[in-house]
C-alpha cells in the first residue's frame, strides 16, 4: 500500500487524481536526486512476488501479472526484471516513446531520466520478457497511440520468431478508450486460462464485494512503515552531509553548472524581426529542434543601463506608455523604476525575454497532471530538460543584446526575474559573470521545498535532474555575492 498521506485520505477521497499526484511528488523528488521513482514501484512488485513464492499453496510455475495504464507499465517492467513471472498481459499502456511524448507524457514512474535521449524505447523492456507469453491489450480509442502499439508488436513479433516462440506473443485490439471494460477483462482471463490452465474460454466473471478502505488498509497506516517520501528524505540528508564537506570556489561552481548543460543546443536562427511604430522591436529565434523564444526590446544606445526581464508568465507588456509595468496576479503594478531624465527620456533600455514554453497559467502550487507536467517530463525523458533549454536561450539572448544590439557599448545589463524567471536569472548570472546585477522576486529558497509532506510552490519545468548531487540554490546565491538582490522569496 502506497498511500503516503493517510492523514489526508478524507480530504482527497473524492479527488480522482490524488494517487497520481502522490506519484508525481515522489517522482519530482527523485528527479532532483538524479534517480527514477520507478525503482520504488519495481521493488514493491518484486517483494510481492517474493511473498507469493514463500507460500506453499502457490504454484511458482504459474505466476502471471497484468495491469492497466500505470499498472500495465508496472506489469511489463516487473516481468522484464523478474523471470519468476511466467506470463504478462499489459493493458492500455504501450506506445513508442516519441508518440507518447507527442500525445502527452506519462506519470513520473513511466518517464525515466534521459530514456529517449539514450535511445531506449518501450519495446526494449519487452525484449527482456521474450520468449515468455506476452498478451498486449490495446484500446483503439485510447490516448496511447494504436499506431505505436502496432510498431511495438511488429518489432516484438520478429524477436519471438527468431527465438522460435512466435505463438507466445499476441495482440488484442478492442474498440474502447482508456477504460477496463468487461470485454477487456475477459480477453485477459482468456489469455491466462489458456497459458496456465490449457483452456481457451474466458470463464465466468464472479461478483466480488468491494471492501472498505479500513478493511484493505495494510501498509503505512497499520504497520507505520516508511514510504518513498521517507526514503527520499534519507537520501537527501546523505547528500547534504557530503556537500557540507565541500568548499567549492565560485569558479568551480560555475564550471559545474556549465557541465550540467553542456550538451544543450546553442545554435539559433532569427526567424522573425518586427519593429512597430513606437520603435518596439520583437524578435523570434528558433533552434534546430524548432523550439522558439521571443525577445522584445526598445533599446537605444544613448541610455545608461539595460534592464532585462525574464518573463515566464506573459506578464510584462512593453507596449504600455510607461514601458515598465508588470501584471501580477491580474493587478498591474510598477516593477523596478525606469526613471526619466530631466529631458523626459527614459534612462534605461528595457528588454524582455520570453523563453520557450512560457504561458500565463504556468505557475502552480503542488503537484498535478497538467500541461506543465507534460512539458517538464517530455524534457526529462528526451535528455534536455526544459530549464536547461530556457537557460541556453537566455544566455544567447543576453549575448545577442550586448554584442549585436548594443554593439559592445559601455551599457550595463541587469537581470530582473520573478518566480521561474528569478531562478533562471540566478543560473544565468552564475554562468555569465559580465552581468553586474540580478534582481530576484519570489525566488525559490531551495529545491528542498518539495521534500517532506507539505504542498509546495515550484514549477515542474524548474526541475534539473540530479542537481542536488551538486548543490542547492543557496550555493549559487552565495557565489553571486553582492551581484544578486533577492527582493522576496516565494511563499
Amino acid at each position: 500500500e502506497r498511500d503516503m498521506f493517510p492523514e489526508r485520505t478524507y480530504e482527497h477521497s473524492k479527488k480522482d487524481m490524488w494517487i497520481v499526484e502522490q506519484h508525481m511528488m515522489v517522482g519530482n523528488q527523485s528527479y532532483l536526486l538524479g534517480e527514477n521513482s520507478v525503482n520504488y514501484f519495481i521493488n514493491d512488485a518484486i517483494k510481492a512476488v517474493d511473498y507469493l513464492t514463500s507460500r506453499n499453496d502457490v504454484d511458482t510455475d504459474r505466476i502471471g501479472v497484468t495491469g492497466q495504464s500505470g499498472g500495465g507499465t508496472l506489469s511489463y517492467l516487473l516481468a522484464s526484471a523478474d523471470d519468476r513471472i511466467k506470463a504478462v498481459a499489459p493493458v492500455h499502456c504501450l506506445s513508442t516513446m516519441d508518440r507518447i511524448c507527442a500525445n502527452g507524457i506519462g506519470d513520473s514512474e513511466q518517464s525515466m531520466i534521459d530514456m529517449l535521449y539514450n535511445g531506449f524505447d518501450t519495446a526494449d523492456f519487452l525484449w527482456l520478457i521474450a520468449p515468455r507469453p506476452l498478451f498486449i491489450v490495446a484500446g483503439i480509442r485510447d490516448y496511447f497511440s494504436i499506431d505505436g502499439v502496432h510498431e511495438i508488436y511488429q518489432e516484438l513479433k520478429k524477436v519471438y520468431s527468431i527465438l522460435g516462440h512466435e505463438r507466445n506473443i499476441e495482440k488484442c485490439e478492442i474498440d474502447v478508450g482508456h477504460v477496463i471494460s468487461k470485454e477487456v477483462r475477459e480477453s485477459v482471463y482468456r489469455f491466462f486460462n489458456e497459458v496456465f490452465m490449457g483452456k481457451a474460454q474466458p470463464g465466468e466473471e464472479a461478483l466480488v464485494p468491494v471492501l472498505s478502505p479500513e478493511q484493505l488498509s495494510c501498509g503505512v497506516n497499520v504497520m507505520k512503515s516508511r514510504t518513498p517520501l521517507d526514503y527520499n528524505l534519507i537520501k537527501l540528508n546523505r547528500l547534504k552531509a557530503l556537500q557540507e564537506t565541500k568548499n567549492d570556489s565560485i569558479k568551480e561552481v560555475r564550471e559545474s553548472v556549465k557541465k550540467i548543460f553542456e550538451n544543450y543546443i546553442t545554435e539559433y536562427e532569427l526567424i522573425n524581426d518586427i519593429v512597430d511604430k513606437d520603435n518596439m522591436r520583437k524578435m523570434v529565434f528558433r533552434d534546430s529542434d524548432s523550439l522558439s523564444f521571443e525577445v522584445e526590446t526598445d533599446i537605444s544606445a544613448d541610455r545608461q543601463n539595460t534592464l532585462v526581464y525574464i518573463d515566464l508568465e506573459n506578464q510584462i507588456e512593453l507596449s504600455d506608455k510607461d514601458k515598465n509595468t508588470i501584471l501580477k496576479d491580474g493587478v498591474k503594478t510598477a516593477y523596478f523604476g525606469n526613471e526619466e531624465s530631466e529631458s523626459g527620456k527614459a534612462q534605461n533600455n528595457i528588454a524582455v525575454i520570453r523563453p520557450f514554453g512560457c504561458r500565463s497559467n504556468s505557475y502552480k502550487i503542488g503537484t498535478g497532471y497538467d500541461d506543465e507536467t507534460r512539458l517538464a517530463y517530455q524534457g526529462i525523458v528526451s535528455g534536455k530538460n526544459i530549464f536547461g533549454i530556457r537557460l541556453k536561450e537566455i544566455l544567447f539572448a543576453l549575448d545577442y543584446i550586448s554584442q549585436k544590439m548594443l554593439k559592445d557599448a559601455d551599457i550595463k545589463l541587469e537581470i530582473h526575474g520573478r518566480r521561474q524567471g528569478a531562478l533562471l536569472g540566478v543560473f544565468a548570472g552564475v554562468i555569465n559573470d559580465n552581468i553586474p546585477k540580478i534582481y530576484c522576486e519570489d525566488l525559490i529558497k531551495s529545491f528542498l521545498i518539495i521534500f517532506g509532506k507539505n504542498d509546495y510552490s515550484m514549477n515542474e519545468t524548474d526541475i534539473i535532474p540530479g542537481i542536488l548531487k551538486e548543490f542547492d540554490i543557496d550555493t549559487l546565491v552565495s557565489c553571486l555575492g553582492e551581484r544578486i538582490d533577492v527582493i522576496s522569496h516565494t511563499q
